[in-house]
């Protein structure tokens, strides 16, 4: 019987209709990464547009807006790194309309700090979307393997709230719009948090979503991948929160953690994520990395003080997490770099100009990490469309 095999799994080609072998497209220019799949009856457009201190913000709404204009997709989410809210927003709903997505806005540091903008759309499955009080929280749809749902810009109901009470009020927030999608924790595969000042409150924050995740029985299904670093939101909230989720339609759709290779389990030293968590579909594999930073196999940060070191020690674990799912780098759809200072920018680029990893679709940002010595942190979201013949899983 003949198999094919999407992100390490192998799937029997007669006991599923396969229409059409799923293909992977980049068609980058203008100051746009964008990668097309092409599915059976649903393509999908992850847009990366990064954004240039050189110009007025709009003008990275204007570009990203030009990259969708003829694909008849419709925006499932988007977030807004490092554009100011009060000159940002109105130039987005010039660009696109006024928003039946969820947004995520990330910090408010100076424009010049790295940033820009992050889009996933599709055109053939209907979207619905899911409202939180006046505003859009998240979209969900289905294909024919499968139940999606992203949501984001989830904010704390209390500014003045202790800091447990914050987190949990975000995963609480969280939680009811996958029920209004008829969908769980259990489904949820990433989260992003941002958290304003995070080395003051990163333990606390830990401590509640532990908690949360435990009395949901999320340590006994999926840990789902997560970014938590040190960025604000559009107010003075303390926290901003997004995910997604997908549900399988059917036992041909496998979603999984992944150890990393070169690290130990976050959960070893009190974070609630996976190194990476992966999905795996009948035409293709879908693979989601947690922000990574210079942290050894026993879980203690490396390269005090050396940003190129950090740089370097990062993107090696990052790679190996992609190898180990018979991926590269060459597959990232998407990813955001994490930077404490400003000043190391240059280095960081040229860091990954050395690792030859600089045309990869992704932001700068300017942001804290979770610890106080880290300096770097990297993000990334990745697709494979290669099938290979093989009569055994692995």
């Amino acid at each position: 019987m003949q198999q094919f095999r999407s992100g390490g799994k192998a799937v029997n080609v007669d006991d599923v209709q396969v229409i059409d072998r799923a293909a992977l497209q980049r068609l980058n220019g203008k100051g746009v990464y964008t990668v097309c799949l092409t599915r059976t009856a649903c393509n999908e457009y992850h847009v990366t547009a990064p954004a240039s201190r050189d110009e007025h913000p709009g003008a990275v709404f204007e570009r990203a807006a030009e990259a969708l204009r003829d694909t008849g997709a419709a925006i499932v989410s988007m977030d807004v790194a490092g554009v100011p809210f009060d000159a940002g927003r109105g130039e987005m709903i010039r660009a696109f309309g006024t928003p039946s997505w969820p947004v995520t806005w990330i910090d408010r540091r100076p424009f010049h700090a790295g940033g820009g903008l992050h889009i996933w759309a599709v055109s053939g499955p209907v979207l619905t979307p899911i409202e939180n009080g006046d505003v859009v929280a998240a979209v969900r749809f289905e294909d024919l393997w499968a139940t999606y749902c992203c949501a984001g810009g989830f904010l704390p109901a209390g500014i003045a709230a202790p800091p447990a009470d914050k987190t949990l009020s975000v995963l609480t927030a969280m939680e009811s719009t996958l029920e209004s999608a008829n969908l769980e924790f259990a489904d949820v595969v990433r989260t992003w948090f941002y958290n304003r000042d995070i080395t003051a409150w990163y333990r606390e924050f830990n401590r509640a979503r532990t908690q949360f995740f435990d009395s949901r029985g999320v340590f006994d299904r999926l840990v789902p991948a997560s970014t938590g670093v040190g960025a604000g939101d559009i107010g003075t909230a303390a926290l901003t929160g997004g995910l997604l989720a997908i549900r399988p339609k059917n036992g041909f759709v496998q979603i999984s953690a992944v150890d990393s290779p070169l690290q130990c389990p976050a959960t070893k030293y009190g974070s609630a994520f996976s190194r990476a968590v992966e999905a795996a579909f009948p035409d293709h594999g879908r693979l989601y990395v947690s922000g990574t930073a210079s942290i050894s196999r026993d879980g203690h940060t490396q390269h005090l003080g050396d940003i190129v070191a950090q740089v370097e020690r990062t993107i090696g674990v990052v790679g190996a997490l992609l190898e180990s799912r018979v991926m590269s780098w060459d597959d990232v759809t998407s990813g955001t770099a994490y930077i404490k200072r400003g000043e190391d920018f240059a280095a960081v680029a040229k860091c990954l100009e050395r690792a030859k990893i600089d045309a990869a679709p992704f932001l700068m940002l300017q942001a804290d990490i979770c610890r106080d010595e880290l300096l770097f942190e990297l993000e990334v979201s990745a697709i494979s469309t290669r099938i290979e013949n093989n009569h055994h899983s692995d």
